[in-house]
C-alpha cells in the first residue's frame, strides 16, 4: 500500500493531480503560474521527462522535485503504462 497525502498549513496552499500515460505516449504537465514548489511521484510504471535541457528517466516509487517551478511545462513520455501523481505547492 502506498499513502500519498498532501498537508498544508497557514497561507501555504497546495493541490494535487494524477496522470495516466499509456506506453509510448506524450503528455505535457503546465505548472501553474503561481507555484513555487512541484513535486511529481512515479506511483507506476517507467517515464522519461524533459524539463527544458534537462532530462530524467523515473522508475516506480521516484519523486522529482522541482523549487520555483512556476510556469513550468514539463514533457513527459510513458516508457511503460504509468501513473504519475503531482503535487502543487503555493507559498
Amino acid at each position: 500500500c502506498t499513502d500519498f497525502n498532501l498537508m498544508t498549513q497557514g497561507e501555504i496552499g497546495g493541490k494535487i493531480t494524477a496522470l495516466i500515460i499509456e506506453k509510448n505516449q506524450f503528455a505535457n504537465y503546465q505548472v501553474k503560474d503561481d507555484c513555487d514548489w512541484l513535486f511529481m511521484y512515479i506511483f507506476s510504471g517507467k517515464a522519461g521527462m524533459s524539463l527544458g535541457s534537462k532530462k530524467k528517466i523515473l522508475n516506480k516509487g521516484d519523486l522529482l522535485v522541482v523549487k520555483k517551478a512556476n510556469k513550468t511545462n514539463l514533457k513527459i513520455m510513458g516508457f511503460e503504462a504509468c501513473v504519475l501523481v503531482f503535487s502543487e505547492i503555493t507559498t
